[in-house]
């Protein structure tokens, strides 16, 4: 049987944005999620890292959810290893084999940095409840 290790994990927080959250498919039922496992992370002292995908043009994630946060990555990639997500991930946990990941768009910058943590070797965990896109069939393909 597969467990998390909190001793060696991080919870990744993908582009919870400001102007994509509300054309989100039940985007605010997203968020709170994502803010709970986040919690649920700093009690256990799990790093937090977030993404913010063009932040010029889609704007910050949400202040709560950033506070969250140990640190929060600009990225122009769709997969944020591509942007320093493995370094950020490495200085914080250097023991870092189970990378969690929640966020949006399910289907492509979820789904992008997912594939680009498995290569990196971690394994991944994707909290569906905690992810969204802008459309429901765009979710439903992500999770297959």
């Amino acid at each position: 049987m597969d467990t998390l290790n909190s001793r060696s994990r991080a919870l990744v927080l993908v582009d919870y944005q400001e102007r994509l959250m509300p054309v989100i498919h039940e985007g605010a039922a997203v968020v709170q999620p994502g803010a709970s496992l986040a919690d649920t992370a700093q009690i256990l002292n799990i790093p937090v890292p977030g993404t913010e995908q063009n932040p010029a043009r889609l704007g910050p994630n949400p202040v709560e959810l950033k506070a969250l946060c140990s640190e929060t990555l600009p990225k122009t990639h769709f997969d944020a290893f591509e942007d320093g997500l493995l370094a950020a991930l490495n200085e914080a946990n250097p023991a870092l084999d189970q990378v969690v990941l929640a966020g949006c768009e399910a289907h492509v910058c979820l789904l992008q940095t997912a594939l680009g943590v498995s290569r990196a070797g971690p394994r991944v965990w994707v909290v569906g409840n905690a992810c969204g896109s802008r459309r429901a069939g765009d979710h439903a393909a992500a999770a297959h």
